[in-house]
């Protein structure tokens, strides 16, 4: 992960297809292409050629020998296309080695881990990460049972809200999914914090993304404002 202080002038300005500016501002901003970030008090960490972190210590707890920080972060750069996204509050010991802590918790592979549903991870740890599928912070994922009978009993196991779920809604209805963009188009059933469909799912600045088979759906963790993410 490559570390940019604002205190040193040597800032990008693009991150994938995303133009970056630096303005007087107090928080991040996006409006098409181009992403804002305030041009003091914050550093940027690069998880890669085309996507970052924008961070900046929000304050700082505790006594002299375990501090605890709470960070106020941006998750943005380029997915499919440009995007800006506000995280939750972390919090963590604070680093007395240039934030080491910090990033030794949201270096790359950890961070991207670490957002991933637990749903999804719970999978892909039984069945392998190659059938996961994404459109921005929407991850699907194939049952390996696509038998309603053994689609049930598999949801008790891997502990689904079964008692709560709905019937299966056929015939291509649309569902909007956990209050986002992002709309399935096809066949669904949902109960609790849990929504399983297969159909098409449309969103803006992603592609469709096509489901054939009945899927786990999931949206990322850690989001500030899930509802509003891009």
């Amino acid at each position: 992960m490559k570390v940019h202080s604002q205190k040193t002038g040597n800032l990008p300005d693009r991150a994938g297809l995303a133009q970056i500016r630096y303005e007087d501002i107090k928080q991040p901003k996006r409006k098409n292409e181009n992403i804002t970030l305030p041009s003091r008090g914050w550093d940027l960490y690069w998880l890669s050629s085309d996507q970052f972190l924008c961070s900046k210590v929000k304050a700082v707890l505790g006594g002299y020998q375990e501090k605890l920080e709470k960070r106020q972060t941006w998750f943005g750069g380029t997915d499919e296309n440009p995007f800006l996204v506000q995280l939750a509050e972390f919090s963590g010991k604070e680093g007395y080695d240039d934030e080491k802590s910090w990033l030794d918790v949201w270096k790359q592979e950890v961070f991207y881990t670490s957002i991933k549903p637990d749903i999804i991870t719970q999978f892909e740890n039984i069945y392998g990460k190659k059938r996961t599928k994404r459109q921005g912070d929407i991850f699907a994922y194939p049952l390996p049972e696509q038998d309603w009978d053994k689609i049930t009993c598999l949801m008790k196991c891997m502990k689904f809200d079964i008692d709560v779920m709905m019937n299966w809604v056929s015939d291509h209805h649309n569902k909007q999914l956990y209050g986002t963009r992002h709309i399935l188009y096809g066949d669904f059933m949902e109960g609790g914090v849990n929504i399983i469909g297969k159909g098409k799912i449309i969103a803006p600045d992603h592609k469709p993304l096509v489901l054939t088979e009945i899927c786990v759906l999931a949206q990322t963790k850690y989001l500030h404002s899930p509802t509003k993410a891009d």
